[in-house]
């Protein structure tokens, strides 16, 4: 945490030890523990954004779920791959992408790690609502995307909550240690 402060401060003074620098300027101090904390809800806030975007997106492939967007593309794909086949492949990078997700989360949870992911899951899960569609299958397959996109942006989301709420406790510790 002491190496957010100083990188937040722009005047520093005083002995440097492991990477961290001390600063001993009260005000100086505050000003960047300050700085931290709104830095960390911020992203929190951010990671809510990606949360209603990706409610936007299966909202917008919810109503695009029954058309036939791609059915010119369909023939010449047919040819290419069964349609079962592109099913199968697109439920197992599917499967494999939640649970890897879902264990990386958390070992982010575990050591108390900052999230940051939370748009990379947005992307990954609006991208399968686009590879059902062009297989044909979202009618089938959107509640599954819409459920597995759920858990995993909403437990990054848990896990962020965590993480800013832990940090902003110990910025306060200090704070108050600091007599402010």
């Amino acid at each position: 945490m002491n190496s957010i402060r100083t990188i937040n401060c722009k005047e520093r003074s005083g002995a440097s030890e492991d990477g961290v620098t001390f600063i001993h300027d009260p005000a100086v101090r505050k000003a960047g523990i300050m700085k931290s904390i709104e830095t960390v809800q911020l992203h929190t806030q951010k990671g809510l954004w990606g949360l209603l975007l990706f409610l936007a997106a299966s909202l917008i492939c919810w109503s695009l779920a029954d058309y036939d967007l791609f059915g010119p593309l369909l023939p010449g794909m047919t040819q290419v791959i069964e349609p079962q086949t592109f099913l199968s492949m697109i439920d197992i990078v599917f499967v494999v992408s939640t649970i890897c997700d879902i264990i990386l989360i958390s070992g982010r949870l575990n050591d108390g790690s900052k999230p940051e992911r939370i748009w990379l899951h947005v992307g990954f899960r609006t991208i399968f609502y686009l590879f059902y569609l062009l297989g044909g299958f979202l009618p089938l397959r959107f509640f599954i995307v819409f459920t597995a996109g759920l858990i995993v942006i909403g437990f990054e989301q848990a896990v962020l909550y965590l993480y800013e709420s832990r940090t902003v406790r110990e910025e306060q510790q200090l704070l108050s240690a600091m007599g402010m």
